[in-house]
């Protein structure tokens, strides 16, 4: 019996098996590069709905940590303790002007002079977001209100230990040396605040 020779056989068929996998993945390239140049996406135009004025000029900024402490009688009926709650609180009070009232009027120029009539500084803000406040330690069960009216209590508490700090008077002093700076910068000699 004569022996066959499958060897040039299979090399073709190796080579067939070889040049269907190239035609395939070319084809699928050429296929998905046509799909994303066939994909268009429109560019749209920004458009302003609303321009917001925004006349403060925040010129203090107060920034504390606020630990708050707080019991009530224990909702279990077994035990005659005290269900605790401590939150710390992070937050800020900016204290500055409200220029909005400011009109032409209140501003006065003679030569190198300019009088201007400024609105009494005042806290424009107390910002604790609601990422600001951490729940340390919880025992008990403590409701949403409660817990809402422990957050504005913060803000209360914010508030009256930034005005300890007699932040009102350095934001009028801080507000005044910037307005001047700035008036002096554009060649005015005195300014005057009224």
């Amino acid at each position: 019996m004569k022996k066959q020779n499958y060897k040039p056989f299979f090399l073709l068929l190796l080579i067939v098996a070889a040049a269907l996998i190239f035609i395939v993945v070319k084809c699928n390239r050429r296929s998905g590069a046509t799909k994303d140049r066939g994909l268009k996406i429109d560019e749209t135009e920004n458009v302003v709905t609303a321009v917001k004025n925004i006349s403060e000029l925040v010129t203090v900024t107060y920034y504390e940590e606020l630990v708050l402490h707080y019991s009530k009688p224990s909702t279990k009926l077994i035990d005659k303790s005290k269900d605790e709650i401590v939150i710390l609180a992070k937050g800020k009070v900016r204290a500055g002007f409200d220029l909005s009232p400011l009109a032409t009027e209140d501003i006065s120029v003679s030569g190198d002079t300019v009088q201007i009539k400024l609105p009494k500084a005042k806290i424009t803000d107390v910002i604790i977001n609601p990422s600001d406040f951490e729940v340390y330690h919880e025992d008990g069960k403590w409701s949403q209100d409660l817990i809402s009216s422990i957050e504005n209590e913060a803000c209360a508490k914010l508030k009256a230990n930034a005005l300890k700090t007699d932040i009102i008077t350095k934001a009028d002093k801080s507000g005044k040396d910037r307005i001047q700076q700035v008036l002096k910068g554009l060649g005015f000699n005195m300014v005057i605040f009224i």
